[in-house]
C-alpha cells in the first residue's frame, strides 16, 4: 500500500504513515461521540423560592427582608430561565409567595402603627 499523502510505500496494516505521519485509508474510523448538552440549573430561581418561603414563614420578625430578597432572586431567576431553560416554575412561585409575604408584612405594620396611635397610652394620668 502507498501513503495517500507522501506517496511512499507503507505496510498494508499501517494506520499512520511512518514517513509523514498522515492517517492512512486503513485507519479505523474515529467514533465521534455527540456532545453532551449539560443542562445547568437555575440557582437564582431556586434561591428566590427558598427565600420567599423563609420570608412568609418568618412573618414580620424580619420586616420582609427575606421576602424582598426572594422577590429579587426570583425575578432574576425568571429572566435567566429564558436562556437556561429551567427554573421558570420556581421563579414564578417565588415571585407569588414573596409578593404575598410583602403584602402581609406591610399590612401588619400599618395595622400595628394604626392601633398604636388610636389606643390610649397606658399610665398617662388616668389614675388607675
Amino acid at each position: 500500500m502507498f501513503c495517500s499523502n507522501c506517496g511512499k510505500e507503507i505496510p498494508d496494516e499501517a494506520v499512520i504513515c511512518v514517513h509523514c505521519g498522515a492517517m492512512t485509508d486503513a485507519s479505523p474510523a474515529v467514533n465521534a461521540q455527540p456532545a453532551v448538552s449539560r443542562k445547568t440549573g437555575n440557582g437564582f430561581a431556586i434561591a428566590g423560592f427558598v427565600l420567599s418561603l423563609v420570608g412568609i414563614f418568618s412573618g414580620t420578625y424580619t420586616y420582609g427582608i427575606f421576602a424582598i430578597l426572594g422577590l429579587v432572586f426570583s425575578i432574576i431567576g425568571l429572566v435567566k430561565s429564558k436562556t437556561c431553560g429551567s427554573g421558570k416554575g420556581f421563579a414564578i412561585a417565588g415571585i407569588s409567595i414573596s409578593a404575598a409575604s410583602i403584602f402581609i408584612t406591610v399590612l401588619v405594620i400599618i395595622l400595628a402603627v394604626g392601633l398604636s396611635l388610636t389606643l390610649p397610652i397606658l399610665g398617662s394620668g388616668s389614675g388607675y
